[in-house]
């Protein structure tokens, strides 16, 4: 397999995007049992992103499995309270 090496712009392009459809999936903080398989589906591509640097896709991979969790938002030191 070619290793492709993408621009800086390309790849901060694509994190934007996804983060965009992020935001849009948990916009009004709906029940996880409504957006589960669009959380699972958005962290599955993002681990095999060919575009997204290793750390951005564990970012995604683990913004959706801690929304799906319930930890998503909540620091340490809140939870600690």
């Amino acid at each position: 397999m070619k290793q492709v090496n993408y621009s800086d712009e390309t790849i901060v392009a694509e994190w934007k995007e996804v983060l965009g459809v992020f935001h849009g999936i948990i916009k009004d903080n709906p029940p996880v049992e409504k957006v589960k398989g669009k959380l699972d589906e958005l962290a599955n591509a993002a681990k095999i992103s060919d575009i997204l640097t290793p750390q951005q896709q564990e970012a995604i991979y683990d913004r959706c499995k801690n929304y799906i969790n319930g930890s998503y938002g909540k620091n340490l030191s809140r939870m600690q309270n």
